[in-house]
């Protein structure tokens, strides 16, 4: 088991890491739309979407992995209206949403 960090995502929390490669795959932990560097958050949901997603495919590149091996993604949102915004490039699907 390899435990996973890179300066190019926002330092993980408590004990966690920022993922865990065993057994040929690759387990990232939730990531939240924070810039690692200035740790700004945008406002709107698109640039939000974009800041993770940067963030997951940072993570990815340090384990040795990409985006385009992705099989399961999970999405949490703080509406449902969230779902599929205009001008994001992938659906946002299989989301979970708190309101």
């Amino acid at each position: 088991m390899e435990f996973i960090f890179t300066e190019k995502a926002p330092s993980p929390a408590g004990h966690y890491s920022q993922a865990i490669v065993s057994g040929g795959l690759v387990f990232v932990s939730g990531q939240l739309p924070i810039h690692p560097q200035n740790g700004e958050i945008k406002l709107t949901i698109e640039g939000q979407v974009h800041q993770v997603m940067n963030n997951l495919e940072n993570i990815l590149a340090t384990s040795g992995s990409s985006m385009d091996k992705v099989r399961l993604m999970r999405s949490m949102l703080s509406a449902l209206a969230h779902i599929n915004p205009p001008g994001l490039s992938f659906p946002l699907v299989n989301c979970i949403s708190d309101a």
